[in-house]
């Protein structure tokens, strides 16, 4: 490839950009109620949240430790 075919496409306007993606978007207007074995590839329809933290205590996603140069 040459430099000149390497050239950056033109910019579009954010409203533009977003109204042909959400042209591409399939449309889902029904609503329907799956148990959770049968939920896989679903979408939800509104959002969902623990009504208690899960687990019930403190809980480190990580592990680790860290080094700082100068104390070395």
């Amino acid at each position: 490839m040459t430099a000149s075919s390497l050239q950056p496409l033109p910019l579009q306007a954010f409203a533009t950009a977003k109204q042909q993606l959400l042209e591409q978007c399939e449309r889902r207007s029904s609503i329907t109620s799956v148990n959770l074995a049968s939920a896989v590839s679903h979408i939800l329809a509104e959002s969902i949240s623990a009504p208690i933290d899960v687990p019930g205590f403190a809980n480190s996603a990580m592990d680790g430790y860290a080094l700082r140069l100068a104390d070395l």
